[in-house]
């Protein structure tokens, strides 16, 4: 008794127990936190306001859904079902079915996402084979693959794990579409309800749907409005399904509407099951796919029709744009039962136009038509081709594509496999390609001309496949233009080419590549690309180019200005995540075929460029300048080439142990223009468009020269605007050590009008003017001795910038404390008076009775001692002070207007004129100096001794001698005959005689 107490006691305890647990598994507040959790773990972001699952029923409010960029938002969801039936007896029998007010935003949803959220869970258990090339025989290659059991059909797979029933549904809501291709967002309001669907019933659903842009386009409207019927014969399988659907679309261009309809059924019976697609418009099938799967083993089999085009279409697509296109064709497919393979065989012909939708492009491709013909079977990832054959054409035929035997490729190995590793697999024939299907590949260039052709073959190998040409690939009277100008014309190409490709990766090579004009070879070379597949390799680039310069550029539209040169460039270049360029590059035998052109200097450089993740591209690139007869310029650039707001903009370092302006000279006359033609600038132009060039480079050079005038540890900077360059803040020491320091600027209209003002300004401390003379060419640097400080002002403009700097018009002050001026040095001897024995012995005579005679009271013994006395005194002046103001006119000539000279016997005031001579250095040039000279102390007792000496003196003591003072000849070699023959008029004592020449009497 005692014991079935105790078991009475048990059962009820556990009774209760169950009880509780199950009133707790039904409390909402439980269901709504473990439904949270789940959701949390499968798609954080998720939400569920509540969830109540009872006796009868469940409802579910306040749920929101993420997925990628998908959001799904479901005020309330009610469904009337017996939730225990479903959990025990597997059995989901549902009254009702509720859900209105839901919105599916897919607004933010990229195609990326799209593809991510309709893929199916990626198979973990698979994995990828060996990358390997392998060549099977015909049978080897019919050999069957392993796969699943037969394919009986959709409704064989489709088996419920659960009995089903559908009473009623209700379903109300809203679908937020993005923007696409010339079409903004849109909204498409759904509404679908129905039921009766169960065991030995047809279940009905009817639909509706409108979907509205949310702006003003082509099409205003879309409705469609259809059925979908199934029938089970089993609460777990289905006999028959069927959707029906029409769809109209609304538009300015089509206010009564364009109509589609499409129907797509699946049903099955004793003998097998068969399956229908269909797609037609009010005019035409659109589309029709018929197929039937037999139960007796037979292969699966149907056939296809296509006969569409994007007016069919776009209507339906709310107005996105797409291609002109129209496409018709029909074929047969079949299928092994296993569903081990699919063969598909058929034609297609078609039409296509404006592919610049995709991308702008491809709008060079214009109209073509397309002919193919095809049999070919997928097994797996192994894709077999029977036979192909496809025609592209225009107005004419474009390139042929054929087949010469079975091949197989897989595109998960990435291998191929061949019947016959001795025979070609296809051919295809570049019939006559249009030239600018090519700018495809250079979007920012104009091609035209051509057309291109020639003839490839591909091939098998023991490295993958082959394509090789048999006739070379051509392209004739080719016009490349940029910016709406055309750059070169009449240009005919040719090259040889060939490509592999293979598991491991591919290459392009092109050899034999030459470019000719009417001229001749423009230039020849080879390039050869390629690239391997392991993860993250980059391609890989290299090239041979030999340059006929002045070929090239001397042609309509660039109007280059060389007489000669040639160029050789080699590089290489990696490409792909990390992108680096490294160039050698020699150009030799320039020259300017400019009047007076100075000449143009050999180039050698060595350029390696690496593009950095902020778009800036760095570069280090040595390089030298030489020409004959003069060391060359060895430099480096290290820096930078980003883009600026009106173009390329360039920031670095010029640096190197020697740079020589006239190399530079020669460039910048080659590069701006002279003699009045013009430069590679209006080449560049033309080739650049509106770019404009900025940059700054800092300059830091050991030594710098132009000609024989030479700096050291030069420092500064120059820089680079849209209409000019500027050199700033420039700092260093003139020939040796004068330190000085130095700005100037270049401005340029524009390239069309290509006028140039430039002005700078120079200012230098102890400067040695011997050391300055000898630079500048002057045979007897030591005229003038001693060190001057002084500046500079320059400018000087012109119709380009060449002639600007020709036309300077310049100021230069000079002032020296201390030196010496031999500029009138002139021998002047006893011995030009030899054999005058009456002068002698009155020299004789004058020496003893000198106290008696008492003719002058001076230590003058004669005309001699004086004349020699004022020769040497003024061949040597050891001044105090001496400035100079020097101006140099448009025309070239220099003028020193302003020269003052004072030492304590001396005091020289004058002016003086070096010509222009085209041709002539400057120290060669013609040269008319005249000096005014007052003397004082002994100079001025040797002039007044000689009578040629004004009596009365100025505010500094210092008296006129009235004789003129004149010097001709050149700088190189001045002349000073004029001063010497006074001085021997002197000597015979005709100093009176001079003087009242001197003033007219």
């Amino acid at each position: 008794m005692r014991l079935l107490r105790i078991l009475f006691l048990a059962v009820a305890l556990a009774l209760v127990l169950a009880a509780g647990l199950f009133a707790a598994m039904l409390s909402p507040r439980l269901q709504t936190w473990f439904v949270r959790r789940e959701l949390e773990r499968a798609d954080p972001g998720s939400t569920v306001g509540g969830v109540a699952i009872g006796l009868s029923g469940a409802e579910v409010t306040d749920l929101t859904l993420r997925r990628g960029g998908a959001v799904l938002a479901l005020p309330s969801l009610r469904a009337d079902f017996p939730p225990l039936a479903a959990m025990l007896d597997h059995r989901l029998l549902i009254g009702t079915l509720v859900a209105k007010g839901w919105t599916l935003d897919l607004r933010h949803l990229s195609r990326t996402q799209a593809q991510a959220w309709l893929a199916p869970a990626p198979d973990r258990t698979g994995t990828a084979g060996p990358r390997s090339f392998s060549f099977l025989s015909s049978a080897e290659a019919e050999e069957p693959l392993p796969a699943p059991a037969p394919f009986r059909g959709i409704f064989e797979r489709v088996r419920l794990p659960f009995d089903l029933a559908l009473g009623s549904a209700d379903l109300e809501g809203e679908i937020l579409l993005p923007a696409g291709l010339g079409a903004g967002p849109a909204r498409v309001r759904v509404a679908a309800g129905g039921g009766g669907l169960g065991a030995g019933r047809e279940g009905r659903f009817v639909f509706n749907a409108e979907a509205t842009p949310d702006a003003a386009g082509a099409v205003s409207r879309v409705s469609a409005q259809g059925a979908l019927t199934a029938e089970m014969d089993s609460p777990r399988t289905f006999t028959r399904a069927s959707i029906r659907m029409n769809a109209v679309a609304y538009g300015a261009k089509f206010a009564s509407g364009v109509r589609a309809v499409a129907e797509v059924g699946a049903q099955r019976s004793a003998d097998g099951e068969s399956y229908s697609i269909v797609l037609s418009s009010e005019t035409k099938p659109l589309l029709a796919v018929l197929a039937d799967v037999p139960y007796d083993g037979e292969r699966p089999s149907g056939t296809w029709r296509l006969d569409i085009a994007d007016e069919d279409l776009s209507p339906f697509l709310l107005g996105r744009e797409l291609p002109s296109f129209g496409v018709a064709g029909q074929g047969q497919v079949d299928a092994d039962p296993r569903g081990a393979d699919v063969h598909v065989t058929g034609a297609l012909r078609g039409t296509c136009d404006r592919l610049d939708v995709f991308r702008p492009e491809l709008a060079a491709i214009g109209a073509v038509g397309v002919l193919a013909d095809f049999d070919v079977t997928r097994r797996g990832s192994l894709w077999r081709v029977d036979r192909i054959s496809a025609a592209v054409q225009s107005t004419g035929p474009i390139l042929n594509l054929r087949s010469l035997q079975p091949f197989a490729f897989d595109a998960r190995t990435g291998a191929f496999q061949v019947a016959d590793v001795t025979g070609d697999l296809f051919s295809v024939n570049l019939v006559a390609v249009p030239a600018a299907w090519l700018q495809v590949l250079a979007p920012d260039l104009v091609l035209a001309g051509g057309p291109l052709h020639g003839s490839f073959v591909g091939s098998a190998g023991p490295g993958g496949l082959s394509l090789r040409t048999i006739e070379p690939l051509v392209l004739e009277d080719a016009t490349l233009g940029s910016f709406g100008h055309n750059i070169v014309t009449g240009l005919d190409l040719q090259s040889a080419a060939q490509g592999t490709y293979a598991p491991a990766g591919w290459q392009v090579d092109l050899s034999d590549l030459h470019v000719r004009a009417e001229q001749g070879e423009l230039a020849a070379g080879s390039l050869r690309v390629g690239r391997r597949r392991a993860l993250g390799e980059p391609a890989k680039i290299e090239s041979s180019l030999q340059l006929q310069l002045a070929a090239l550029l001397n042609r309509p539209g660039l109007a280059a200005p060389l007489g000669t040169g040639q160029a050789r460039l080699d590089w290489s270049a990696v490409w792909g995540r990390e992108r680096v360029v490294q160039a050698s590059l020699v150009v030799t035998g320039v020259t300017n075929a400019a009047a007076h052109a100075p000449p143009v200097p050999d180039l050698r450089a060595d350029v390696r460029a690496d593009w950095q993740p902020d778009g800036v591209i760095a570069i280090h690139a040595p390089f030298t300048l030489s020409s004959a007869g003069r060391p060359s310029s060895e430099l480096t650039f290290d820096g930078g080439i980003g883009w600026g707001l009106s173009g390329p903009a360039v920031q670095g370092t010029l640096a190197g142990p020697r740079l020589d302006a006239e190399d530079v000279a020669g460039l910048v006359a080659l590069i701006g223009g002279s003699g009045g033609q013009p430069g590679l600038a209006r080449a560049v132009s033309a080739l650049q468009g509106s770019l404009h060039w900025t940059g700054d480079l800092k300059l830091a050079l050991e030594s710098a020269s132009w000609r024989r005038i030479a700096g050291s540890g030069l420092a500064g900077e120059l820089r680079f605007f849209a209409d000019g360059i500027s050199l700033d803040r420039l700092s260093g020491r003139l020939l040796g050590t004068a330190p000085f320091t130095a700005s100037a600027a270049l401005t340029v209209a524009d390239a069309s009008n290509p006028s140039a003002t430039w002005h700078a300004h120079l200012e230098v401390q102890d400067l040695e003017a011997e050391a300055l003379l000898s630079a500048i060419g002057v045979a007897h640097a030591n005229i003038i001795e001693g060190r001057f400080r002084g500046s500079a002002d320059c400018t000087g403009h012109g119709d380009r910038p060449s002639a600007a700097i020709a036309a300077t018009d310049a100021k230069i002050d000079l002032t020296s404390t201390g030196g010496h001026f031999k500029l009138l040095a002139t021998e002047v001897t006893p011995k030009t008076v030899a054999g005058n024995l009456a002068l002698d012995a009155l020299r004789t005579v004058a020496n003893t009775f000198e106290s008696v005679i008492k003719r002058h009271k001076s230590e003058f013994a004669s005309s001699v001692d004086a004349t020699l006395y004022a020769a040497k005194a003024v061949s040597d002046i050891g001044y105090d002070q001496l400035s100079v103001r020097i101006t140099r006119s448009p025309e070239g000539d220099v003028w020193c207007r302003e020269f003052a000279l004072i030492a304590p016997e001396a005091r020289l005031q004058g002016q003086a004129l070096v010509s222009n001579e085209p041709g002539a250095k400057f120290a060669n040039e013609p040269l008319d100096a005249t000096l005014e000279l007052r003397a004082r102390g002994k100079l001025a007792d040797a002039l007044k001794y000689l009578d040629v000496l004004d009596p009365k003196p100025d505010d500094l003591g210092y008296r006129l001698c009235p004789l003129p003072i004149s010097v001709r000849g050149t700088l190189h070699h001045p002349d000073t005959s004029a001063l010497k023959a006074i001085l021997l008029k002197l000597l015979e004592g005709k100093g009176s005689d001079l003087l009242n020449s001197a003033v007219g009497k």
